[in-house]
């Protein structure tokens, strides 16, 4: 970890620090990891730019502290939270960490919950043998008729969403959801009119990880 100079309150986040990554095909040079951006908007460009740049800033500071040279940034600003639906179903906290079988179960997730705030972070890891379920309802918008969505915008309170938001978890909602999107053009019908049975079955085909009823 690199010693960082103690922040002003405006500018205290849980991620002021950073990771400090050595190479050991490179011993003169290190990756830098983690810098938070609190209240960092996804709404729009210009939002999205004033993260980016507050961000770039942030981390230059902090690498003319260390009396470091900087050889690479990451471009652009990963947002951790986006705006999310409120499907037919609602994930809740509860749901996810007591690992509720949905009825309509079309993927699994794993990841502990993990919310980051300005306080801090604190993970909260599932216990041993809770498996959580991703219901398809929650991938469909309340009283909506031809549209279905994946990924961090899933139909979730906001613990829940710390845990669904990562790759693995997206990466089966999304393929349920373009099954799901597949079955109802060839069946002219809607999303959510979709038999779970033909949704499973195309999954499977597809070599999908289907949940199971214990």
């Amino acid at each position: 970890l690199l010693g960082l100079e103690r922040l002003r309150g405006e500018e205290r986040q849980p991620g002021s620090y950073l990771f400090k990554i050595g190479d050991p095909h490179n011993p003169a040079s290190s990756q830098l990891k983690r810098l938070y951006v609190h209240g960092a908007d996804s709404t729009n460009s210009r939002t999205v730019t004033l993260a980016n740049l507050t961000g770039r800033k942030s981390i230059l500071s902090r690498v003319r502290n260390s009396k470091e040279r900087l050889m690479h940034l990451q471009p652009e600003t990963g947002f951790r939270e986006i705006y999310r639906i409120i499907g037919e179903t609602v994930v809740t906290v509860q749901d996810y960490t007591s690992g509720r079988h949905f009825e309509d179960a079309v993927s699994y997730a794993f990841y502990p919950v993990d919310l980051h705030t300005r306080t801090g972070v604190k993970p909260k890891p599932l216990k041993r043998g809770i498996v959580p379920t991703v219901p398809i309802s929650s991938l469909i918008p309340k009283d909506s008729k031809n549209i279905i969505v994946a990924g961090r915008c899933i139909s979730s309170d906001r613990l829940a969403n710390s845990a669904l938001r990562v790759q693995a978890a997206c990466m089966g909602m999304g393929q349920a959801a373009g099954a799901t999107a597949a079955l109802a053009v060839r069946n002219k019908t809607t999303p959510s009119s979709v038999p779970l049975e033909k949704i499973h079955g195309l999954l499977r085909d597809h070599n999908a990880i289907v949940p199971e009823k214990s």
